[in-house]
């Protein structure tokens, strides 16, 4: 690639014009931890192993679609950038497919002990494909290079089904990104296809005879609640029986019954539908675009094929404009989107985290393999230091040494307090109950009153419901490298109308202790109009203040 931070429109557009399974790269440039900024190619996922040492350049890695079934081989390590990978195919077994780099610092013999010390570990495997870039011209076989990597293959029973130049450049046409396989009778077809503006190195595109996983569309399960005929929805809505709840004295059966009332609501009018998941697009690159990109690339073979001048300043000229119409094109569609929500930053940034690579972010990062058990991470985060027992010790000292005499009781909420919460709640994320705040919102002219009740049964009774207890726990990492359970961060989703709850009782501490002057001065955490900025002014204030009356030693 000599560097995947350059020609990435060109990378787009090649990738969605051949749609390969498996794209190998050399010299990706990508530096440890910068992954997240790399390209994201719309159905691919990218593996990535980097020079070490974070040295300048190198860099070897794999676009692969998302439904191939992949996983990362280790193999004994060496000097020569290599990364190997596992594809599972049906009926097919396991084949191993590894691309490498040599950099010019290592040595031949170096070069080829060590793919023959991976090859001695990936033996049981049905095939076999090495993607690589030795920097040895295979044009000039007679040099001892060249013969050291045509031993290698005919050692291992193996060859390299590239035959014609790969890098061509002012006066110099080389072979030196190969593939090299142990089943080149499978290979349909090899197609080397140069292409200045992506690279130096030609793009190498080989089709094998071997079967592969059907790909099956990616689904996501969706209430279409923009769609609900208003009328038939309210008139349903103002016909349920909502007065059964008040009826009841246990909250735990308010909630079960609420949930129940509001989801048969919403299944008949909004039932959850199984929609197709769309991948992500690059608009700019348009249809037109890419008629302009197979013309150029055309223009480029004939101008290298009969030498002529006024072919080449042809291929210049088509180069020149489809650079011009991809910038014209990519200016224009960024404009348009940020000059329309200039106002509406959230909105804005929203957009262009979907249609740049911002969202390859941790966020979207998943617990490697070995990591992958719910149990043992649920069992890693239940056993954390402490406990629930308090000491008597400690309840007589808390009882003799209060910071005044007022006591806190909870008090019940009001149906404006809660109408206020809500409206307040941002996140449309549903519970292991199913509702989210866009159900509850259509509802309320009805359900407010439900609401503000099975609040204030739960702050009367002093019972925490069941049901609001349970949340959908999910995994992030913290960084790009997980290694351990203490790499990751746990996030609950919890029931929405948990949130209305929580908030009843927050506001009513925090007033509780503001008004009676609890908290000192100095605490800035969970605290409204305060944070670390506050923080830090108040440490620097006191430096300096104790500076001035010479108080530091």
């Amino acid at each position: 690639m000599r560097s995947l931070n350059t020609g990435r429109d060109e990378l787009l557009a090649s990738v969605e014009r051949h749609n390969p399974d498996l794209l190998a790269l050399n010299e990706t440039w990508i530096k440890s931890g910068e992954e997240k900024f790399a390209l994201k190619i719309p159905g691919y996922i990218m593996k990535h192993k980097p020079r070490p040492f974070d040295m300048r350049g190198g860099g070897v890695g794999f676009y692969v679609k998302e439904d191939m079934r992949i996983r990362i081989r280790p193999h004994p390590e060496s000097n020569l950038e290599q990364l190997w990978l596992e594809l599972t195919l049906p009926g097919k077994g396991h084949l191993i497919v590894g691309t490498a780099y040599r950099p010019e610092s290592v040595s031949i013999c170096t070069a080829i002990d060590a793919p023959s010390e991976s090859l001695n570990t990936f033996s049981h495997y049905r095939y076999i494909f090495l993607l690589t870039d030795f920097n040895v011209d295979l044009l000039q076989p007679q040099t001892t290079s060249a013969r050291e990597i045509i031993n290698f293959c005919t050692q291992r029973g193996l060859e390299n089904i590239v035959h014609e130049p790969t890098r061509i450049v002012e006066g110099s046409n080389s072979l030196l990104d190969l593939i090299i396989t142990d089943c080149p009778r499978l290979c349909k077809v090899v197609s080397v296809l140069h292409n200045p503006a992506l690279s130096d190195h030609a793009m190498v595109l080989s089709e094998f005879n071997i079967k592969k996983p059907k790909e099956k569309p990616q689904y996501i399960l969706r209430r279409s609640i923009n769609s609900i005929n208003e009328e038939l929805f309210l008139g349903k809505l103002h016909n349920l029986p909502w007065f059964r709840i008040l009826q009841l004295s246990n909250v735990d059966d308010k909630v079960q019954l609420f949930n129940k009332m509001i989801l048969n609501l919403y299944d008949l009018y909004a039932p959850v539908k199984r929609i197709k998941k769309q991948t992500k697009s690059t608009p700019w690159i348009t249809n037109m675009v890419k008629f302009m990109m197979a013309f150029r690339d055309s223009a480029l073979n004939r101008a290298r094929t009969s030498g002529k001048d006024t072919h080449k300043e042809y291929y210049k000229s088509l180069r020149n404009m489809v650079n011009s119409s991809v910038e014209r094109e990519k200016s224009a569609y960024f404009n348009f989107y940020i000059n329309n929500n200039k106002d509406k930053p959230k909105q804005m940034w929203n957009h262009l985290k979907r249609t740049c690579s911002l969202d390859n972010s941790v966020k979207n990062l998943t617990a490697p393999e070995n990591l992958n058990d719910p149990n043992k991470i649920n069992n890693f985060f239940l056993d954390v230091p402490g406990g629930g027992n308090v000491g008597r010790k400690h309840m007589d000292f808390f009882s003799c040494n209060k910071f005044s005499e007022r006591v806190f009781y909870l008090k019940m909420t009001t149906e404006s307090e809660v109408l206020k919460i809500v409206k307040s709640i941002k996140t449309k994320a549903c519970g292991h109950d199913s509702i989210n705040i866009e159900m509850i919102r259509l509802t309320l002219p009805v359900t407010l009153t439900i609401i503000t009740d099975v609040i204030n049964c739960s702050i009367i009774s002093n019972v925490y419901p069941e049901t609001w207890k349970l949340a959908k726990v999910k995994p992030i990492p913290k960084s790009t490298k997980v290694e351990e359970y203490k790499d990751l961060r746990p996030i609950s989703v919890l029931p929405v109308l948990f949130k209305v709850l929580e908030r009843v009782v927050c506001t009513q501490i925090t007033k509780f202790l503001e008004d009676g002057n609890i908290l000192p001065d100095i605490q800035s955490g969970f605290r409204r109009g305060l944070s670390t900025t506050t923080a830090l002014t108040h440490v620097t204030d006191d430096i300096i203040a104790a500076s001035d009356k010479v108080q530091l030693l």
